[in-house]
């Protein structure tokens, strides 16, 4: 492996924004605006670590962590599982639209070197 250093700040840079990413959608609802960047941290953390279970896409376990944490810090059932189930889906759409332009760009790319 030649550049390293490159692959541990992209790493870190990918982790950061996801981080971010899931840390704003706090900001979404009343019930978690609130909770801070520990919190944040907790929830992001299970999250995480559930998505090593094999399911498609981790849908299911990823929601009980998430709920599992907003739990810790007595955010009713109900609304721990309205943001699990929102910031699932939001996630989901993120990824499934930066893979479809991903897709777009490698092409684009392969037929302008092919001229």
């Amino acid at each position: 492996m030649k550049q390293k250093l490159r692959l541990i700040l992209y790493s870190f840079g990918i982790w950061g924004s996801y981080f971010l990413y899931f840390y704003t959608t706090f900001y979404a609802f009343d019930f978690t605006a609130d909770l801070g960047v520990t919190a944040g941290l907790i929830a992001f953390a299970l999250s995480s670590l559930s998505m090593g279970i094999p399911t498609n896409g981790g849908m299911g376990p990823w929601q009980v962590a998430v709920i599992a944490a907003l739990s810790l810090y007595h955010v009713d059932h109900v609304s721990a599982v309205a943001f699990a189930t929102g910031v699932f889906f939001l996630q989901s759409i993120w990824v499934i639209a930066c893979g479809l332009f991903g897709i777009g760009a490698l092409a684009l790319r392969k037929d302008k070197n092919k001229q």
